[in-house]
C-alpha cells in the first residue's frame, strides 16, 4: 500500500549542499563599504567587459597572477557597474577582504537551488538508524566490539558500517519456495526502498547567501575558518512528496517525525550541551535536524548511539575520538597540523569528541551549521 505524503522544511540556520563546482574569485565582487557580496551571472559578466571593451585588460589582470581577485580588477579600474551583471547579491559582513573560491549549491537545469531527496533521505535514515541502537542497544554489541577494535586500514569500519546496515534494515526477499532471491546484503533487501523521496521544489535565487566556517571549542569562543559556502539563508522553506510504500518501510510518518525529534534531544544532551556558546538556536525544540555539508561527524553518523550509555557519554567520546584518530592521523604529516589531527586523547583533555562544535555566521549571528526544521502532512 502507497501512502503520500507533503514534506515541508524550514532552514533555521544556513545550509549548505555541495554542487562539487566552485564560485572563483573572478567570478564576485566583494563591497568593503557596504558588507555586500555580488555573485556575478559569468554571461553578463563576459558581455559587459565586451561592451565596454575591457575584456583584454581583464584577461591580462587575470592571469598575472593566480592570488588577484574580481573585487580588486573593478576597484583598479573604477567599474561601479558591475552590479549589473550580479546573479544575485547577499549581506555576508564587513571584513578586510574576500579572496577564496566558494563552494556552489547544487542548483537544477534552470539554476534554481533545491535539496535533492537523496538527501533528506539519508538524514531520516541516520535518524532511524540511530534511535533503534539506542533503543536495543544489547543487540549490537558484538558490532560495537568490532569497531573498537578494528585498526585502521584502506576500508576502515566498512564491513562493520555493511553489518549494522543490513542487520537494522534488511530483511531477506525469498521466492515461492522459500529460497532467498540474492544475497541478504543486497541493496534490494533493505527496507528503505520502501521510502521514497522527491527532490525539493525549487527557490529563489534570491535565497541563497554566502557564509563562512565557524568553529566553536568547549569554552564557547570560536575560530573563523577561511572557507566560504553558497548556502540557503535561514527561513527557507522547501517542499518534498514523500511516497511510503507500507508492505516494505513499516514506519509511518507520525514515527518518522518522532524519531527526528528524538535524534536532535540525544544530539543536544550528549554532545551539543557541552559547549558554552550561546546560538540563536540552542532554545528551539522540535522535529529539528542537521542537512548538508558542514554541520559535523556527530550529525551524520551513529557513533554517539552505538556506543549509547543511559547515564555517560565516556564510551561514545573515547570510540569516537580513536574513529576521528585513525581517519586523520599520519606519521608523516605536517608536525603544525599533528596536534589538530590527533584525536586519541579527547576524553581525557576535553571530555567531548569532536572537540569543536561546527557553525557560521549569518547577518552577524552565530548558528549551528545546516539546522532545519520538517513536518509531514498527509496529501
Amino acid at each position: 500500500m502507497l501512502k503520500c505524503y507533503k514534506v515541508k522544511l524550514k532552514t533555521l540556520a544556513p545550509v549548505h549542499i555541495g554542487s562539487g563546482q566552485d564560485i572563483q574569485k573572478s567570478e564576485y565582487v566583494y563591497d568593503r563599504n557596504t558588507g555586500t557580496l555580488y555573485v556575478l551571472d559569468t554571461y553578463k559578466l563576459f558581455e559587459g567587459l565586451k561592451k565596454r571593451g575591457l575584456l583584454d585588460s581583464f584577461e591580462e589582470f587575470m592571469l598575472r597572477s593566480p592570488e588577484v581577485t574580481m573585487t580588486e580588477f573593478v576597484e583598479k579600474k573604477g567599474i561601479n557597474y558591475y552590479k549589473d551583471w550580479a546573479r544575485y547579491s547577499c549581506i555576508v559582513g564587513k571584513t578586510k577582504k574576500y579572496t577564496n573560491p566558494i563552494k556552489a549549491f547544487i542548483k537544477d537545469a534552470y539554476g534554481m537551488p533545491y535539496i535533492p531527496g537523496s538527501s533528506l533521505k539519508g538524514v531520516i535514515r541516520n535518524a532511524l538508524l540511530s534511535t533503534i541502537l539506542r533503543q536495543k542497544n544489547e543487540l549490537f554489541t558484538e558490532i560495537a566490539n568490532e569497531v573498537e577494535t578494528e585498526r585502521k586500514g584502506k576500508n576502515y569500519l566498512s564491513r562493520q558500517s555493511t553489518k549494522l546496515d543490513e542487520k537494522v534494515f534488511h530483511t531477506a526477499r525469498k521466492d515461492e519456495e522459500g529460497k532467498p532471491y540474492t544475497d541478504l546484503s543486497n541493496a534490494v533487501n533493505s527496507k528503505l526502498r520502501g521510502l521514497i523521496i522527491s527532490d525539493s521544489t525549487p527557490v529563489s535565487i534570491d535565497s541563497l547567501t554566502v557564509c563562512g566556517k565557524e568553529d566553536m571549542m568547549k569554552d564557547g569562543n570560536t575560530k573563523n575558518i577561511s572557507l566560504l559556502r553558497e548556502c540557503l539563508a535561514p527561513d527557507t522553506e522547501l517542499e518534498f512528496t514523500m511516497t511510503l510504500d507500507t508492505d516494505v518501510f513499516k514506519y509511518s510518518a507520525e514515527t518518522l517525525e518522532k524519531v527526528v525529534k528524538y535524534q536532535y534531544t540525544h544530539l543536544k544532551n550528549s554532545y551539543l550541551n557541552h559547549f558554552q556558546g550561546n546560538l540563536k538556536t540552542d532554545a528551539l525544540g522540535g522535529a529539528l535536524l542537521f542537512m548538508g555539508g558542514g554541520t559535523g561527524y556527530v550529525s551524520k553518523t551513529a557513533t554517539y548511539s552505538l556506543f549509547y550509555e543511559k547515564d555517560s557519554n565516556k564510551k561514545a567520546v573515547k570510540n569516537t575520538g580513536k574513529i576521528l584518530h585513525n581517519v586523520f592521523y599520519r606519521d608523516n604529516i605536517n608536525p603544525r597540523m599533528k596536534k589538530m589531527a590527533s584525536h586519541e586523547e579527547d576524553l581525557r583533555i576535553h571530555g567531548i569528541s569532536p572537540r569543536v562544535r561546527k557553525c557560521t555566521k549569518y547577518k552577524g549571528q552565530l548558528y549551528d551549521m545546516g539546522l532545519c526544521k520538517i513536518s509531514f502532512q498527509p496529501m
